[in-house]
């Protein structure tokens, strides 16, 4: 048995602010798509190719861009309370 457990709680830190900062990216990201589907909407691209487009962004793209951000704030959820759990019974074995 390891007498000695090491991990470098700074690192962890900065991986769960790194999901959150992604998380929000993603939410910018979509933000813009929502601006881009509005200027397609409104004539930036006439037809059926428009339509379509619009259609693919608001319905797919932006549903999977979405749910990525939910996940890796969920993720950073998860870790940071597993950190937490991991810091205190640390704590209790000194």
């Amino acid at each position: 048995m390891v007498s000695r457990i090491q991990f470098r709680e700074g690192e962890m830190r900065d991986a769960i602010a790194d999901l959150r900062r992604c998380a929000d990216q993603l939410d910018a990201l979509n933000g813009e798509l929502r601006g881009i589907t509005r200027k397609i909407d409104n004539g930036g691209l006439v037809g059926l190719g428009g339509t379509a487009m619009s259609s693919a962004v608001n319905n797919s793209l932006s549903v999977r861009v979405d749910s990525l951000a939910q996940k890796m704030r969920k993720y950073a959820t998860f870790m940071e309370k597993e950190l937490d759990q991991l810091l205190a019974a640390a704590s209790q074995l000194r």
